[in-house]
């Protein structure tokens, strides 16, 4: 029951939290004076690199929550939440695309979703595999001691 529970909430995290990366930097940026010039470079590079990264970050957080609240069944927890957020990205994309491929082709448009998508599954599952691996390293180093 726990352990559902504990999936359940890192589901919740990373579906409601999908949309905070991209408004945090945006956020970031209109700090800034309007219409100013100066730094383009870097209004470019934190829009094109920057929602990634954090993005990332984020996937990382919500994993290590999901894997620290699962104690013992850190890499359970996690991977079913990756499977069931991917499990949601497929059956939306075959709700968009139908049973009929399209009449253009829209991969080249989708790749940057896609790629984004997979980084947070990625993200999370890596953040299970650091906290069993901390885990598992300070429990040999106790029973050493």
């Amino acid at each position: 029951m726990w352990l559902a529970a504990v999936v359940f909430l890192g589901f919740t995290f990373s579906l409601f939290g999908a949309a905070l990366p991209e408004q945090f930097i945006v956020s970031l940026l209109r700090t800034q004076r309007p219409y100013s010039n100066r730094h383009y470079e870097a209004y470019v590079w934190l829009l094109t690199y920057g929602i990634p990264i954090v993005r990332f970050t984020q996937s990382l957080l919500i994993g290590c929550i999901v894997a620290v609240l699962a104690k013992g069944r850190e890499m359970v927890a996690t991977m079913t939440v990756s499977v069931l957020r991917a499990a949601m990205i497929a059956s939306l994309l075959f709700i968009f695309f139908g049973h009929t491929p399209p009449a253009r082709p829209v991969i080249p448009l989708l790749a940057p979703f896609l790629f984004s998508r997979a980084l947070d599954l990625i993200g999370i599952v890596t953040a299970g595999v650091i906290v069993r691996k901390a885990r598992s390293a300070s429990a040999r180093r106790l029973a050493a001691t």
